[in-house]
Parts: structure tokens; sequence; C-alpha cells
């Protein structure tokens, strides 16, 4: 479904508010731009992973917000997509799974229903498989963390959807209110019109000579 509206529909939350709560969390993301600064590889690499953090971090910050504003199927696969391929890069870094928790917000936010849960599900299994093959070693702490997370981020979010929901509901009763009122009001006017009109008519018949 493609269309406008304001996020606010969805997170509660305005552009300000979202880009300072998002851009907080991302910070956790300074790990990965250290290691990649600092690990004993090639400058390119280092320079490519270091591109990766801070595209994954703008995906997080700007796409997220973009996609729940857009509503744009498209521009919602674009940003997953990006987001997934991104975490491939700094899963090589070493810096273990919980970087994925980015992405499963990312795929609770944009895709509804079902649908988010299962994707989320998807990403951090994912997640956990490209850590696994690309560095040879698992934490599991890191593991069973990035599941609390999953978990987590499914819940929060499927209440924020309720509340919306809830939130659209009332809106919608107050405006039919509103409707209702005025057709009532418009009713009332028209009778009392009628009326006194009926009434100066008959007396002017009966006025007449």
């Amino acid at each position: 479904m493609n269309g406008v509206a304001p996020p606010s529909d969805f997170t509660g939350l305005s552009r300000r508010k979202w880009y300072l709560m998002a851009a907080g969390w991302s910070l956790l993301l300074l790990v990965p731009a250290v290691v990649a600064l600092t690990a004993d590889e090639p400058l390119w690499l280092r320079i490519v992973q270091l591109l990766a953090v801070l595209g994954y971090a703008a995906c997080y910050v700007f796409g997220l917000y973009e996609g729940v504003r857009r509503r744009s199927r498209a521009f919602t696969t674009a940003v997953l997509v990006v987001m997934a391929a991104l975490f491939v890069v700094l899963a090589g870094t070493g810096t273990g799974v919980y970087a994925v928790a980015y992405l499963v917000v990312g795929v609770v936010m944009l895709v509804p229903g079902r649908w988010g849960t299962v994707g989320a599900v998807a990403a951090s299994v994912g997640a956990v498989v490209a850590v696994w093959l690309l560095t040879g070693a698992l934490v599991w702490a890191e593991v069973i963390g990035t599941a609390a997370i999953c978990v987590a981020q499914i819940g929060m979010f499927g209440v924020i959807r309720i509340n919306a929901q809830l939130r659209a509901a009332q809106a919608e009763l107050a405006e039919l209110a509103v409707t209702a009122e005025r057709e009532r009001m418009a009713r009332d006017l028209h009778d009392v019109l009628g009326h006194s009109l009926t009434t100066i008519t008959v007396k002017a018949g009966l006025a007449r000579p």
C-alpha cells in the first residue's frame, strides 16, 4: 500500500523525538565502529566496515522513520535488504550478533502482523548463522541475549500497534459523534424553519382581505 501517513499513527513519536531516541540507541554501534578502525586488517577493509556501521545506523535512524511514514512496500523492502546486507558486513568484524537488534526492530516496525514476527525470528536466526559462518565461533550468551531482544521487540511493538489502533478507533468515534451532532442540529434547524415558514404562510393567508 502506497501513501503518506504520519508516523505518529504507529509509534506516537514526532520526527524529532524518534531521531533523538534512535540516535541514542545507535551509540551502541560505536563498538563495531571502534573495532573496524582498530582491527589488524587492510585499510580499505577497515574503511568498508566503518562505512557499513554508519550506513546501518543511518538506515535505523532515518530509513525506519521514512518507511513508517511512506508505507511503501518497495521502500520498506529496500531498507530491510540494505540493513541485512550491512549487518553481514558487521558480522565479519567479530563484534557479535547483538547488532541484529536494529534489524529486528526494523522488521517488526515495517512488516505488519504475523509476517513481522516471522521476519524478526528469521533475522535473528540468520544473524546467528552469519556470525558463525564468518567468524567460526559463537558466544552463546550473545545468542540468548539476541533471542531475548527479539521477543522483547515483538512484544513492545505489538503493544504499540494495539495502542495506535485504539487511538485511531477513538478518533473515528469522535469524528462520527461530531458528524451525528451536526446532522441532528441540521434536522432540528430544518424542522424549526419549516414550522416557522408554515406559520408565517398561514398567518399571511389569514391576513388577506
